[in-house]
């Protein structure tokens, strides 16, 4: 309730506050670092597979090894390594740095 009592009675330092805000976000906006296809420091690579109510056999032969015999085409593919569970799995490709 003070810092609106202050605002209401103290308009002009108000307003300073104000303009000095929006400028210093104005400032920001075209002075931060922007980058459209940003580095990437992992050489890792995690798809996860999702099929409900598939056990983890029909995962294996459905999709897991699609993805792994995908993956192992892939020149810098240096590990390989799958996981499957009821309803899903993951398949996590390590590349070679």
């Amino acid at each position: 309730m003070k810092l609106v009592r202050f605002a209401v009675r103290n308009g002009v330092p108000m307003t300073l506050l104000t303009w000095g805000v929006l400028i210093s976000g104005v400032v920001a906006a075209f002075t931060i670092r922007r980058e459209f296809f940003p580095e990437i420091s992992s050489l890792t690579l995690r798809a996860h597979l999702d099929y409900p109510g598939a056990s983890p056999g029909e995962v294996e032969e459905s999709l897991a090894r699609k993805v792994e015999d995908a993956a192992k085409q892939v020149e810098d593919a240096d590990r390989i390594s799958t996981m499957t569970f009821e309803g899903g799995g993951s398949v996590v490709v390590k590349f070679k740095e």
